[in-house]
């Protein structure tokens, strides 16, 4: 019994001194970042037929390329609309250094850059130079009504193309000169871009 009386002394006392813990409220964090992260966003300013690209640098400073034509038809002028350093909404051309060979269909980067405040700021386009036009085609003049047993002359046909290439056109469709009728030939040109184009003589036989 004195034993028991003893344990339950101890426990007592155990329970009146709990273990506290003192915190520092005078210690604090110091958090280091290691890395700058600066986010470049492009918005689309469209109107009724052109696209103006803005890259957004900061609450100062802000590049505009300018809209233009982008896709050129091969051998035809590109002309650069350029592009824009904005700093407080005074505007500064931006300078390039590349050009467009628009007698060779490709895809060209211009870079266009500006130096301000020691760092160069830069933005692009892409220029297309494509074939998109067919071959032209023009019937040479000949003699295309006939009678019945006379030979007829194929005159043929001029084709052009603006890719400067030699194209032959194939040449489909016949004339029965000993029936009368009239006889449809079709020419058609075929350029290396794969545009297609045709033009028809019509040849008439008498009796």
């Amino acid at each position: 019994m004195k034993k028991l009386m003893v344990l339950i002394l101890i426990l007592f006392l155990i329970g009146c001194n709990p273990k506290t813990t003192t915190i520092d409220s005078s210690l604090t964090t110091d958090v280091t970042p290691t890395t700058l992260i600066t986010t470049e966003v492009t918005t689309e300013i469209t109107t009724e037929s052109t696209t103006v690209l803005t890259t957004v640098i900061n609450d100062e400073i802000y590049l505009m390329l300018l809209a233009g034509q982008d896709t050129v038809e091969i051998h035809e002028e590109w002309i650069d609309a350029g592009a824009k350093f904005v700093l407080n909404d005074e505007e500064f051309t931006m300078v390039t250094l590349n050009t467009v060979n628009t007698s060779k269909m490709d895809i060209y980067l211009i870079v266009y850059t500006y130096e301000y405040m020691d760092e160069t700021y830069q933005i692009f386009r892409y220029v297309a130079v494509l074939d998109q036009t067919p071959p032209q085609l023009e019937l040479n003049p000949g003699i295309d009504t006939i009678v019945i047993g006379d030979t007829w002359v194929d005159s043929g046909v001029i084709v052009t193309d603006n890719s400067l290439e030699d194209i032959i056109a194939v040449v489909t469709g016949m004339v029965d000169t000993s029936t009368a009728g009239t006889y449809q030939i079709t020419y058609t040109a075929t350029d290396s871009s794969g545009n297609i184009n045709q033009i028809i003589r019509y040849v008439t036989v008498l009796e």
